[in-house]
């Protein structure tokens, strides 16, 4: 079976997990120091797609796309929920007291 990845990049790859090991490798936009292992290796791979070694395509698209909607619309509707609930109270503690009102003038 043929190598998914070339001995080139591999290289690139070691190169970032000794720098990072070492605490001199840092992140493109930021230029903060990188210490997650993953994070060194995908700046590893990076740099050898830049090179033209042979790397896997980066995974995009849907698959990435589904799992990000399906948790920002668990998020939504728990926020709507918390927000009706907290409504109900609201109004049955303005509902309390204007019968509380009402007694007093009353007597």
């Amino acid at each position: 079976m043929a190598r998914k990845y070339s001995k080139g990049s591999a290289r690139k790859v070691e190169r970032a997990m000794k720098k990072r090991k070492a605490g001199t490798l840092k992140s493109g936009r930021s230029g903060k120091k990188v210490t997650s292992r993953k994070q060194a290796i995908a700046i590893g791979l990076s740099e050898a797609r830049k090179e033209g070694k042979k790397v896997p395509k980066k995974k995009t698209g849907r698959k990435a796309a589904k799992k990000t909607t399906k948790k920002t619309v668990k998020r939504t509707t728990r926020k709507k929920s918390a927000r009706k609930t907290t409504k109900r109270r609201a109004t049955k503690k303005r509902k309390t007291a204007r019968k509380r009102r009402g007694a007093k003038s009353r007597s």
